[in-house]
């Protein structure tokens, strides 16, 4: 009887161990957030977006789907902190386009702690489950030329 109680706690604790070991993985409750926005430009005009707006460290941007009508679109991203900007020209004709941009930033969730593992203290930090937050931004562009009544 001893002997099973000990085989039981054995297995509980290397159970234990090896789950308090083991790689975060992302969280089911990652977010997604959509943000749509519409802006009218003059041929030639220039639209600037902070993207910073939208993320605060560590973040990776990307365009998803480029603009078909742009004379410019262009993306300046770096991380740690995260700053960034988009920016787009319009060409000389008068139409509609559509960019989507996408922002990922992934957070560890919980504190971190340094453990002890069989006596031993483990080198690296055990912290909570990633989280990754995306944030999809699609900018619809509409170029038509302002007509100044006098």
């Amino acid at each position: 009887m001893k002997r099973t109680l000990k085989q039981i706690a054995l297995a509980a604790i290397i159970s234990i161990v090896c789950a308090s070991c083991s790689k975060p993985e992302l969280s089911p409750q990652n977010e997604i957030q959509n943000v749509t926005l519409d802006v009218v430009l003059q041929p030639g005009q220039t639209y600037n977006l902070d993207l910073a707006l939208y993320a605060d460290k560590d973040a990776v941007c990307s365009i998803t789907k480029q603009p078909a009508n742009a004379a410019e679109s262009k993306l300046t991203a770096s991380t740690n902190p995260f700053t960034g900007n988009y920016s787009y020209t319009a060409d000389g004709a008068i139409a509609s386009d559509q960019v989507v941009l996408q922002i990922t930033q992934e957070e560890k969730e919980g504190k971190c702690s340094k453990g002890i593992h069989f006596g031993r203290t483990k080198t690296e930090e055990k912290c909570g489950e990633l989280h990754a937050r995306t944030t999809n931004i699609t900018i619809n562009f509409t170029t038509k030329q302002v007509v100044s009544s006098r």
